[in-house]
């Protein structure tokens, strides 16, 4: 019975793993929380843009900026999905990391970074606003080659709707930084409900794209039958 008792008081032959303690630094989840607060809106609100104009088939094509930078992360079958999960696991972490947030001297800080980022980002679209202007005022006339309901409605009006919220979160952003973080807590919650319908939006209009019209190769019979039958003529 002794040698029994001694035989199973032994140490196990296989030792149980330890999983090390990882100690997170709280001015760091700052900056992780308010990059991902400004992402998820920014890009969410871009992302929902970009479903509705799925909807309308081709006649309004919502283009801003630096958008391809974004796509080239993806393929360009799956950006806007890409896009639209993006913008949901941004505002996941930005509302599950806020109460992890300990250094109130770093969420000033962060958030500085942030009104500075959206800064040169609606200066650049100004930019970018300014340009279109004067190449509608230039290529007025139907020889310029300049199609002005296109540039306006799938070039200014997008570049302006970004701009706008650029300037929001840049706005907000400040006004954390000189001490409101009681706006922190809001604008978690709206980078959240905004992430979300950006996704759900996203699929919506890609599944509609996918199975709402007839099939590809079905239209292009019927275009090439078109050309010929012009061509008779």
């Amino acid at each position: 019975m002794m040698a029994e008792a001694n035989h199973t008081s032994q140490a196990p032959v296989v030792e149980q793993v330890k999983m090390p303690k990882m100690k997170v630094d709280g001015s760091k989840i700052a900056y992780v929380n308010a990059f991902a607060t400004a992402g998820a809106i920014f890009f969410g609100v871009a992302a929902i843009f970009n479903a509705i104009a799925g909807f309308t088939k081709g006649k309004w094509i919502f283009e801003i900026p630096f958008d391809g930078i974004l796509g080239s992360f993806s393929n360009s079958m799956y950006s806007y999905f890409f896009m639209g999960i993006l913008t949901f696991v941004l505002g996941l972490v930005s509302f599950l990391t806020v109460s992890k947030i300990t250094d109130a001297g770093a969420i000033t800080k962060a958030w500085k970074c942030i009104f500075k980022v959206n800064l040169v980002l609606l200066v650049l679209f100004a930019i970018d606003m300014i340009s279109m202007i004067l190449t509608s005022l230039i290529g007025i006339g139907k020889t310029s080659g300049v199609v002005q309901g296109t540039l306006w409605l799938s070039g200014f009006l997008p570049t302006a709707i970004m701009a706008l919220v650029a300037g929001v979160i840049a706005f907000v952003a400040k006004s954390i930084a000189s001490g409101k973080t009681q706006l922190l807590r809001i604008m978690t919650l709206v980078a959240l409900g905004v992430g979300s319908v950006a996704m759900i939006m996203v699929f919506i209009s890609q599944i509609v794209g996918m199975y709402g019209k007839k099939s590809s190769s079905y239209s292009d019979y019927l275009d090439e039958v078109d050309d010929y039958l012009d061509w008779l003529k």
